[in-house]
C-alpha cells in the first residue's frame, strides 16, 4: 500500500469539514442567543406594562375609597399647584392628602396620612387631575407612564378615568 493510499483510509475530517461544521455551530449559537435576548426583552417589556397597570389601578383604588367615605366639603383641591394637590379630611383616617412628588428618576404620586408618606405610583406619573364637577362629585383622571420599549416605541402610557360622588 502506498502513502496515498493511507492518507485517504484513515478516519476523521478533513479541514473543509471543520470549518464547515464550526460555521453552522455558531450560526446556530448565534440564533440560540438572539431568540433568548429578544425573550428577556419581551419578559421585561411586560412585566413593565404590568407594574404600571397595578400601579394605577392601586392609586385609583385608594382615591375612590378615600373620597367616597367624605362629603364634598371635606374636600379641597389646590389647583395652584401641577399637577394639583388634594387634600380630604376624611373621618377616620384625619387629614389626608394625595400630590405629585418629584425625585430622581420620575415623579411620584403619594398619599400621605397620620405624617407618613407612602408611593402608590412610583416614577411614573404623567398627570394627575381632579375637576370638580358639581359640589358632589369630582372626576379624577390618572395618567401613568414608564419606560417600555416596544416596536420603536420608548413609552408605555396609562390613562384612568373615574367620576366620584360624594356622600351626602
Amino acid at each position: 500500500m502506498n502513502t496515498r493510499q493511507k492518507i485517504r483510509e484513515q478516519d476523521g475530517f478533513t479541514i473543509v469539514e471543520l470549518i464547515v461544521g464550526m460555521l453552522a455551530g455558531a450560526i446556530l449559537a448565534l440564533t440560540a442567543g438572539i431568540i433568548l435576548v429578544e425573550g428577556f426583552k419581551v419578559v421585561h417589556r411586560n412585566a413593565e406594562a404590568a407594574r404600571i397597570q397595578r400601579d394605577g389601578s392601586i392609586a385609583m383604588e385608594m382615591l375612590q375609597r378615600t373620597l367616597r367615605e367624605v362629603s364634598g366639603n371635606d374636600v379641597s383641591l389646590d389647583s395652584t399647584t401641577e399637577p394639583p394637590k388634594l387634600e380630604v379630611d376624611h373621618p377616620h383616617a384625619g387629614q389626608v392628602s394625595f400630590e405629585a412628588m418629584t425625585v430622581a428618576g420620575g415623579t411620584n404620586l403619594v398619599y400621605i396620612a397620620g405624617g407618613r408618606t407612602t408611593v402608590i405610583a412610583a416614577r411614573t406619573l404623567r398627570s394627575f387631575t381632579v375637576p370638580r364637577l358639581s359640589a358632589s362629585s369630582i372626576r379624577l383622571l390618572l395618567s401613568l407612564e414608564g419606560n417600555v420599549r416596544a416596536q420603536g416605541v420608548e413609552t408605555e402610557r396609562v390613562d384612568f378615568d373615574a367620576i366620584i360622588h360624594f356622600r351626602n
